[in-house]
């Protein structure tokens, strides 16, 4: 048997016949691609071009995260620039109960679209004395920047009819439509 070449494996350096195709001792295949794919500087590429992707995908989080948190245009600076047209004061009735509902126009005189659109109404019976309010949290309003947008503000009557004879309509907040999650 001493007259049997013997070869060292390339990967654990353990001693075998030269005939070997696998190394007894690790397993691997004894080739040339193998000894190709276990050098170092190879089984470091996946880790360099993963560690690229993670730095210019980090690089955009900032901008990400300004999006994301963007607050928009303060709507108290710009809020004479929306004006309620058109309103009126509907009846209706529902299985629940009786109903007042509000008709009309919101237009957007400014430069900006608002979303999230919050409307006060009070309503004012026959000498101008408030008898209901409702600000409106059930629907979602968006007005383009110089356009126009249907509205509709409806809530239980709780008075008899002829306690509603006048009504104002009013917008108490909105949130620029390039605003993030907050």
């Amino acid at each position: 048997m001493d007259d049997v070449q013997r070869k060292t494996c390339d990967i654990c350096y353990s001693e075998m016949d030269v005939r070997a195709r696998k190394c007894p001792c690790c397993q691997h295949w004894q080739n040339k691609f193998n000894r190709f794919a276990t050098h170092p500087i190879v089984v470091m590429i996946p880790f360099l071009i993963a560690m690229t992707v993670m730095v210019a995908m980090l690089s955009t989080v900032p901008s990400i995260m300004r999006e994301a948190f963007n607050q928009g245009e303060d709507f108290s600076t710009h809020e004479g620039e929306i004006a309620i047209s058109n309103s009126k004061l509907e009846f209706g009735e529902l299985e629940s109960g009786p109903t007042v509902v509000i008709l009309g126009r919101m237009e957007n005189s400014g430069d900006f679209s608002w979303k999230d659109v919050r409307l006060e109404v009070e309503i004012f019976d026959a000498d101008g004395n408030l008898v209901d309010a409702c600000q409106d949290e059930q629907y979602r309003f968006v007005v383009p920047a110089q356009g126009s947008s249907a509205l509709k503000v409806s809530f239980p009557r709780e008075f008899p009819k002829e306690h509603y004879v006048s009504h104002k309509i009013r917008v108490i907040s909105a949130t620029d439509v390039r605003a993030g999650f907050l």
